[in-house]
C-alpha cells in the first residue's frame, strides 16, 4: 500500500491511500473508521489499516 502523497508514516482517518494488487491495479480511498474498501479479491477494512505504517498492509 502506498500513500498518495508524498510524505511517509502511520496512517491516519481522512487520509487518502492507494492499494496495489500483486498485478498492479490500484484503487484509491480515503480511510474512513468503520469504512470498507471492496476489491476484486475481497474486501479491506479501514479500520485494520488505520494506524499502521504505510506499506505494512
Amino acid at each position: 500500500m502506498q500513500s498518495v502523497n508524498s510524505r511517509s508514516g502511520v496512517l491516519r482517518v481522512g487520509e487518502k491511500i492507494q492499494f496495489t494488487d500483486r498485478k498492479g491495479k490500484r484503487i484509491t480511498a480515503q480511510l474512513v473508521a468503520g469504512g470498507v474498501t471492496q476489491t476484486e479479491h475481497g474486501l479491506i477494512c479501514h479500520d485494520d489499516v488505520i494506524g499502521q505504517s504505510e506499506g505494512v498492509v
